[in-house]
């Protein structure tokens, strides 16, 4: 008599096409994930140092404005703010001693010419912001305070660059749920 033998069929086990897909997907979108951050960071790391480059450009400028007071103590800044400071575009203002604005620039919405009270108003409160990021340069003649000068770093392009990854992940965004 023959053994009988029995023969037992291994199932193997058959991957379930859904399956696969999920993990592509998930795996793409974790990719994404990556991508993002990582624009997102390059992004902020060119701000920043787009930031740093004006900070030296504006402080340039400032101590020029400062020295050019130091020479004569009839000096009329608003003209010397207006011809030096013409073709930059960061916000600064011209303070008196005791802190009162007297001219500025690059200010959005408040003209430069505008001594409406509501203005002057606006100006103090945008000061206070740029004395809490910068310290203001004093205008100088003979250990004298002749006047303050204070700025911001920030210029209209390094704040739309700062948006630009927000911008474009909204966009992307869109496009995907559509």
């Amino acid at each position: 008599m023959q053994p009988t033998t029995t023969t037992q069929t291994k199932k193997i086990p058959v991957k379930n096409p859904y399956q696969r897909t999920v993990n592509i997907k998930s795996g793409l979108f974790i990719l994404a994930v990556l991508i993002v951050f990582g624009f997102v960071m390059y992004t902020q790391f060119i701000v920043e140092r787009l930031r740093e480059d004006s900070r030296h450009i504006v402080k340039i400028y400032t101590q020029m404005i400062a020295r050019i007071g130091m020479e004569d103590e009839n000096t009329e800044y608003s003209f010397v703010f207006d011809e030096i400071i013409r073709r930059i575009d960061f916000p600064i203002i011209n303070t008196d001693p005791y802190g009162e604005p007297s001219s500025w620039r690059n200010i959005p919405d408040i003209p430069s010419d505008s001594n409406r009270p509501h203005h002057i108003e606006q100006i103090r409160a945008i000061l206070a912001g740029m004395d809490a990021d910068n310290e203001p340069i004093p205008i100088l003649y003979e250990n004298t305070v002749l006047g303050y000068i204070h700025y911001d770093t920030d210029t209209r392009i390094i704040k739309e660059i700062e948006w630009l990854p927000f911008i474009q992940i909204g966009i992307v965004g869109a496009f995907i749920l559509l």
